[in-house]
């Protein structure tokens, strides 16, 4: 996710995002972390994509990122 996120400030766009915990184990560790951003052209004031992923607070988690081309595709103004 940190790569999509870095590939989107790259293109030029402006990215906010929002991270919060829950489930707290007994030792104050989150068992789950969601993640929420949106990406805003700044040119256009645009928002160009929103996601979200939740994720368990484990190995093995997996995020299926958007690529380079298909980040700079939605950052062409129309």
């Amino acid at each position: 996710m940190e790569n999509e996120l870095a590939d989107w400030v790259k293109a030029g766009a402006e990215v906010k995002f929002e991270v919060k915990f829950s489930g707290f184990d007994a030792k104050g560790r989150p068992e789950r972390v969601l993640i929420k951003y949106k990406a805003i052209n700044p040119k256009t004031g645009e928002q160009v994509y929103d996601n979200f992923k939740n994720f368990d607070n484990a190995e093995g988690q997996t995020f299926n990122r958007l690529s380079k081309k298909e980040i700079a595709q939605r950052m062409q103004v129309r």
